[in-house]
């Protein structure tokens, strides 16, 4: 994958979406699946784990519509966390968005929605939390 492809526009990232999904904005101003800076598919999800010493990836479904509700959160955890180069040792991270339909092997990972998951030198942690949808 190149770098085309792991920066998608947020029309592209809609085009993805199944035409089944029923969710068409969450909140005002927060589209779903609007928050974020990397888009990873089948495509492109492995390798940019592997290029990438650290990713954090959100992963939702196309269907969750509870998920919908935490775009805003998406966008706090992206601005005031993932940016915070004192909080990271000088490094900033993309917040990288997939779903299970873009990537189902993350079926086999996914515990419940949303799941948050942080890569370092492509170690899998999955962020224990106390909301979402099983």
């Amino acid at each position: 994958a190149d770098d085309e492809e792991l920066n998608l526009t947020p029309e592209e990232r809609i085009a993805l979406r199944p035409k089944s999904s029923h969710i068409e904005q969450c909140k005002e101003g927060y589209p779903y699946l609007g928050v974020g800076d990397v888009y990873l598919t089948s495509k492109n999800y492995t390798k940019y784990v592997k290029d990438n010493e650290l990713a954090f990836v959100v992963v939702t479904s196309n269907d969750c519509i509870y998920c919908c509700k935490f775009e805003e959160d998406f966008e706090k955890i992206k601005n005031e966390l993932l940016s915070k180069k004192e909080l990271l040792h000088g490094k900033t991270i993309k917040l990288a968005r997939s779903t299970v339909e873009w990537y189902p092997k993350l079926d086999d990972l996914v515990k419940s929605l949303p799941e948050y998951i942080f890569y370092h030198k492509e170690e899998t942690y999955l962020f224990p939390h106390k909301f979402g949808v099983e």
